[in-house]
């Protein structure tokens, strides 16, 4: 169950303020908002901090219980619903999706009394951006380590130490300990292409330099390779 905060704003007041501050996108957050305000009523209210929403989330107490106030909102919304009401099971709210213009927001419903419940409206958070992995092929390896492939798998060595891939899998051997690597090895044309990142875990050093191209050194053997990004 929610506890929401005694401080109540006025429409006009939350959303200047939601236009202010607001994030993806300020607008159809604030005209999604009225759109469910009108469908279950209610008042607007400070969000409840347990939701962790961003500042540009408008919420609404309104009365009705998480069973009634659902279908009100998805009539509201008809044919620009993106996905249905979600939930997990035993959970006491449920979020949908929805367009608004060329934007998509969300409604979050969820139980905040015996028979009222808080409406959060909000942008969904952006996804961050996949950082790029450097790969080697690990036959490009062979100047500076031992190199012995087996099927979709291969092992790297050097002066007592080994490192056993697994073409994708994040999982290794390094002298028969588990670690766990940041990407995960790849096989194309018959090759197996390794993060160079895990290089590192056998005291190599990796320095790139020009465009698709790393220069690998491990002890005293120093050898130039060409990279892949994906």
């Amino acid at each position: 169950m929610v506890t929401v905060p005694l401080r109540v704003l006025t429409l006009p007041i939350l959303l200047a303020s939601t236009l202010a501050a607001a994030q993806l996108p300020p607008q159809a957050v604030a005209n999604a908002a009225v759109e469910v305000s009108g469908a279950i009523g209610g008042r607007i209210v400070d969000c409840p901090k347990t939701l962790n929403v961003s500042s540009s989330a408008v919420c609404l107490v309104a009365k009705g219980t998480l069973d009634t106030t659902k279908p009100k909102i998805k009539a509201k919304l008809a044919n620009r619903v993106v996905e249905d009401w979600a939930s997990r099971p035993g959970s006491t709210s449920a979020n949908l999706l929805f367009r608004t213009g060329d934007a998509i927001t969300y409604v979050l419903v969820a139980s905040a009394g015996k028979d009222a419940v808080v409406a959060v409206i909000d942008a969904p958070a952006a996804k961050a951006a996949a950082t790029p992995v450097v790969y080697a092929s690990a036959q490009s390896l062979k100047g500076v380590l031992t190199v012995t492939p087996s099927t979709n798998a291969v092992t790297l060595a050097r002066t007592g130490q080994s490192l056993a891939l697994t073409v994708g899998a994040t999982s290794a051997r390094l002298n028969g300990g588990a670690v766990t690597l940041a990407s995960a090895p790849y096989a194309q044309g018959g090759n197996v292409f390794v993060p160079v990142t895990a290089l590192r875990s056998l005291q190599c050093t990796v320095a790139t330099g020009a465009k698709n191209e790393a220069t690998v050194t491990c002890g005293d053997k120093s050898a130039k390779v060409a990279t892949v990004t994906r």
